[in-house]
């Protein structure tokens, strides 16, 4: 298998960070090559990926790790390409956010070409720069930047008592993926089914 790791400092608190790396269906607006996700379940989504030469790579994802805030981890159970993926967030600032990126593939021989191209380091962490840049210019992580610098920094009391509500409950740690989704990210799943594309 092959393996791609990196990180990244994104200027948007943890939970926009989240909630944006948590909506697969916006994929596309961020990562160059894949023209299409949908959701085909609760916990399960089907990607398509184009290659230069038009070699079309198909995969159906399970989300098996949903930690709001901290951590997401889902991996392919059918399709042309074997690939896991874990993002890890942690939170470095009241508006920044340290992503750390775990990408591993392995695809047959006649499709491996493709998806050397598709997933080569350089293209994931250009990637990577566009999902920073496309977080950083939304409304609200602007508006989120904005109010913290005219509030101020935080106190640590302040710093310990977000971090403290906003963690999950003992009892939520360990639940499947599932269960997490009755939290803020639940809305994204509540919306009508819709796909986003990228021209050919």
């Amino acid at each position: 298998m092959r393996v791609f790791e990196n990180d990244i400092m994104i200027g948007s608190p943890v939970e926009i960070v989240f909630d944006a790396w948590a909506d697969f269906e916006s994929v596309p607006k961020w990562f160059r090559d894949v023209v299409e996700v949908h959701r085909s379940g609760r916990d399960t989504a089907r990607w398509l990926a184009v290659a230069s030469d038009g070699e079309r790579l198909r995969w159906e994802s399970v989300t098996e790790n949903f930690e709001p805030d901290k951590r997401i981890f889902w991996r392919s159970f059918r399709g042309d390409v074997y690939i896991e993926c874990e993002a890890i967030f942690r939170e470095e600032d009241v508006d920044k956010t340290r992503l750390r990126l775990s990408f591993c593939y392995d695809a047959p021989a006649e499709l491996t070409a493709a998806a050397d191209e598709i997933f080569h380091r350089s293209r994931m962490r250009a990637n990577l720069d566009d999902f920073r840049r496309w977080i950083e210019s939304r409304p609200a992580s602007r508006a989120r930047r904005d109010s913290a610098r005219s509030i101020g920094p935080e106190s640590d009391d302040e710093a310990r008592r977000r971090k403290e509500t906003s963690a999950p409950s003992p009892e939520e740690r360990g639940k499947p993926a599932g269960e997490f989704l009755r939290r803020g990210v639940d809305r994204l799943l509540d919306r009508p089914k819709e796909r986003w594309r990228r021209p050919l």
